[in-house]
């Protein structure tokens, strides 16, 4: 699996208008929810959490300004001349058709006004909703693998407090108020990624992917263990062990049944062996963002990876909206060798056959070393 360099990222939210901002209030938790101008069928109104743009601002074009922020940002630290040549841009976003615009309206809008240099001609939108971000990444690492092109740019954007997106959740009964307590705060959000081949020229890079998985099989809620084989697969394929995990951020909604799939997986090999990771959630600040969920916690990840406040590798989990589940494994940029895995000899990661998913040998005790057999006497 190639390596993925992390060279610029950028993000809105309801708790920052930029990366920095953001990634402080999702680490100390912080929350800036507020009543929309949305009615329940309580009667009540819905409580949700809205980016700093002006509540006039709806439909596509609040999508439109929010992928714009996250694409400044994105290209900013890495001067006037981010990228020698346009570069392809893949958007994650919900189905634009629920906001009276198809896809191509998103594209061109954002790539004409854009300041980075984007490709059209290889450029693309994944309709896909929080399903959208593992596709994205396997879609980057082709293109940049090719070497069509120097970069990739992964752009996610959301929004859970426009009307057209929000009435549906409401009526399926999700979001959180008096009669669901237990459901999510609809919230909203842009983040974005340039990627680069591990070893591409340019400048330092803030964190690496160094390995990606996917679940197989239907099982989510009542066991997690969609959630546990994606990431013991993305663990494997970063050769990284679970035990060296400096944090895991999940991109769920922030709803009951997510949170209890994170603590069944935390249950389950193997995160099980890594109690000393650090656990995330920005759903707790941003409430639900739909489809840029994901991009947004890898940009966490990252952001703290950069200014050393993770110093190890830390893992991304993806929920997704069906019964597969995905993850993504980030490392420090020093600690990925020659050959695409962190440097130095790991402790044994996948299952080797004698250990249960409960983390229990099979037939009792671990198996004990066989002494050294001494010689017959003559």
């Amino acid at each position: 699996m190639i390596p993925l360099a992390i060279r610029g990222m950028g993000a809105v939210t309801a708790v920052g208008d930029n990366l920095a901002l953001s990634v402080a209030s999702i680490y100390t938790h912080a929350q800036r929810f507020e009543v929309l101008e949305v009615t329940a069928d309580d009667g009540r109104r819905v409580v949700g959490a809205m980016a700093p743009l002006g509540a006039e601002i709806q439909g596509a074009e609040r999508l439109r300004l929010l992928a714009l922020l996250a694409l400044r940002e994105c290209g900013a630290p890495l001067g006037s001349d981010p990228v020698p040549v346009p570069v392809p841009l893949i958007v994650c976003a919900p189905a634009l058709a629920t906001l009276g615009r198809d896809a191509g309206w998103l594209l061109q809008r954002v790539i004409a006004d854009s300041a980075l240099p984007l490709d059209a001609g290889a450029s693309a939108v994944l309709e896909l909703g929080r399903d959208g971000t593992p596709q994205a990444l396997a879609l980057a690492r082709r293109l940049v693998s090719s070497r069509a092109w120097p970069a990739c740019v992964v752009l996610a954007v959301d929004s859970l407090v426009l009307p057209a997106r929000l009435a549906p959740e409401l009526a399926a009964g999700r979001v959180a108020g008096t009669r669901n307590p237990t459901g999510f705060v609809p919230g909203e959000a842009a983040a974005a990624l340039l990627l680069t081949a591990r070893a591409a020229p340019g400048p330092a890079a803030a964190a690496v992917i160094a390995g990606t998985g996917h679940s197989g099989g239907r099982s989510v809620l009542l066991t997690a263990a969609a959630l546990a084989q994606a990431t013991q697969r993305a663990l494997g394929a970063a050769r990284v062990s679970a035990a060296a995990l400096a944090a895991v951020c999940h991109d769920g909604p922030g709803d009951w049944p997510q949170l209890e799939e994170v603590a069944l997986a935390d249950g389950r090999w193997p995160l099980w062996a890594a109690p000393q990771a650090q656990r995330l959630l920005p759903a707790i600040s941003t409430g639900e963002v739909g489809a840029a969920a994901g991009v947004l916690s890898l940009a966490v990840l990252a952001f703290l990876i950069d200014k050393g406040v993770l110093s190890g590798p830390s893992l991304a989990l993806f929920a997704g909206s069906g019964p597969t589940r995905a993850a993504a494994v980030l490392v420090p940029p020093a600690s990925v060798g020659a050959g695409g895995g962190p440097r130095g000899r790991e402790p044994p990661l996948l299952n080797d056959g004698r250990l249960s998913e409960r983390g229990r040998y099979r037939g009792g005790a671990p198996p004990r070393r066989r002494a050294a057999q001494k010689p017959p006497r003559k």
